[in-house]
């Protein structure tokens, strides 16, 4: 694999603030379960533009305990998948699933992606509250992917979360400010809302197969504990474990 562009140093250094505060983060645990749930991918990652070149930097990783640790053991091939699938979510602000990457053009040859075993695949971009593409969220699995891009379409809507909160977080621990001001519980709450909104549609489905209505009973479950921490935080006072998140 080519070696990777140097990232300027603005970029480098708000990517390793970003993945520091991955390390414990509701939002991403929450995304992650969709992905599984939804999509039938049980490894999902979190990746961000590193510079100019359009080159991705890898920030954190989920997984359900069940993706192979040798795979696991290889970030550089899973970067090298979730670079392939980039340039679709940023052109389009919208999900990419490949229900099977063995057949799909785009995955079909890479290197990475028979070193892995990868099959089923999907890039979800995460969209900025200005509109730009923040970063994006890949999710891959050994097994052919069950889901389709409207179900993606529900852990898009959760992925908006992230630069939202990422943002106040470090502003709060910069500046000594609430972790969650007014404006951004207002923001958090309507992503959390659209969420919660979709998947009582997709529930209300009557043709819906048994998984898909287990996955969207789910999705609400997700949406509850997350409203739940963001009251809890926005009552936190600075210098309290909620505040300081352990």
């Amino acid at each position: 694999m080519a070696a990777p562009e140097l990232a300027a140093p603005s970029a480098a250094a708000a990517n390793a603030r970003v993945a520091r505060q991955l390390a414990r983060n509701e939002v991403l645990d929450a995304a992650a379960r969709a992905m599984d749930q939804l999509l039938g991918l049980r490894l999902t990652l979190l990746a961000r533009p590193t510079g100019g070149g359009g080159r991705l930097s890898l920030l954190a990783l989920r997984d359900n305990g069940a993706w192979p640790r040798p795979a696991r053991a290889e970030p550089d091939a899973m970067l090298a998948l979730a670079q392939a699938g980039w340039p679709v979510v940023v052109g389009t602000l919208g999900p990419l699933v490949v229900a099977d990457a063995q057949w799909a053009p785009l995955l079909a040859g890479l290197a990475a992606r028979t070193a892995l075993g990868v099959r089923g695949y999907a890039a979800v971009p995460v969209v900025a509250p200005d509109g730009s593409c923040w970063g994006m969220l890949c999710g891959m699995d050994w097994r052919a992917a069950s889901g389709t891009a409207a179900e993606a379409g529900l852990v898009q809507v959760l992925a908006r979360l992230l630069p939202v909160q990422s943002e106040r977080e470090g502003a709060a621990r910069e500046r000594g400010i609430r972790l969650v001001s007014t404006t951004a519980q207002h923001e958090l709450n309507n992503a959390l809302g659209k969420v919660y909104f979709r998947a009582q549609l997709l529930e209300d489905e009557p043709d819906l197969a048994p998984r898909a209505r287990a996955a969207s009973a789910t999705l609400q479950e997700v949406v509850g504990q997350l409203a739940a921490a963001l009251r809890q935080l926005r009552a936190a006072r600075p210098g309290s474990a909620a505040w300081s998140g352990h």
